[in-house]
């Protein structure tokens, strides 16, 4: 385990991701090698893609956040002292001042109950090797040894419809990465899931066993595809360029579409889906 290693060198690292493994098998081997392997591609972090790492600074506790009074400008005299006074804090505009104050209290509150850890932390990095690849990595929001347990932080604008999005951004692979880095076999990856919204309620979502080997399963396949274009250094734009189309499952369909869903009170239990 790795501590301290800035963002920026993490995500430089040649090691694969989850994050970089999900770019393969969403936007394919072409997109994987400009972006990751000979970096012709730079793809610049959005706003939201930086709020969402200030939050997760601010609830862990490595920066300390500081909110813009009501009606101050930034740019005035006045908002250029303000920003020279809190110069090394997280300053954040009114509009967030809930998500940042009320948001984060909610978190802490949440893994204090748990038993998470709270405080200021340094985010560790997991690497372990696999064959044919320059190795793995995970980097979970902050890790428990004394009890076995790597969670992570996540935001939602609906609490009630989170479980579509540990599908659909392959957060249950995201946990496998987690578990095979780190090298310890029953490591947990409970995601720590704020609304965005107000009263910003919050839940941990606890991923089966059986979830987090569906995720292995598929984490092994891709990376093994993976493995396929390191050796032979043909990275296809597209590898098919044409596809038959079947009716879709409709229970899956209705499921998506919100029309019949099931949330269960307390611990979330996603082997079903």
């Amino acid at each position: 385990m790795i501590l301290g290693e800035s963002n920026d060198d993490y995500h430089l690292a040649p090691q694969v991701s989850n994050s970089k493994l999900s770019t393969y098998l969403r936007r394919g081997a072409h997109a994987y090698e400009a972006m990751y392997v000979s970096r012709s591609y730079v793809r610049k972090p959005t706003a939201a893609m930086r709020k969402g790492s200030d939050f997760e600074d601010a609830v862990c506790g490595r920066a300390e956040v500081v909110v813009v009074p009501e009606g101050m400008k930034l740019s005035t005299k006045a908002g250029i002292a303000f920003k020279e006074e809190n110069a090394g804090k997280l300053i954040i505009g009114a509009a967030d001042a809930g998500l940042f104050t009320k948001g984060v209290d909610n978190v802490r509150s949440l893994m204090d109950e748990k038993g998470f850890l709270t405080g200021a932390v340094e985010q560790p990095t997991f690497r372990a090797d696999y064959p044919g690849l320059p190795g793995i990595q995970a980097r979970p929001d902050w890790f428990v040894p004394s009890t076995g347990v790597a969670p992570d932080l996540k935001t939602t604008d609906r609490l009630d419809r989170f479980h579509f999005a540990i599908e659909d951004y392959l957060y249950f692979m995201q946990a496998a990465f987690v578990r095979r880095s780190s090298g310890i076999s029953d490591l947990r990856h409970p995601l720590v899931v704020l609304e965005k919204k107000y009263p910003y309620p919050c839940e941990v979502f606890w991923l089966t066993d059986a979830y987090v080997r569906d995720g292995l399963d598929l984490m092994d396949r891709a990376l093994e595809k993976l493995a396929s274009h390191y050796k032979s250094g043909v990275w296809p734009l597209i590898e098919r360029n044409e596809v038959s189309v079947s009716p879709p499952d409709r229970d899956r369909w209705f499921l998506h579409m919100g029309r019949q869903y099931e949330i269960n009170s307390g611990d979330h239990d996603f082997s079903n889906i």
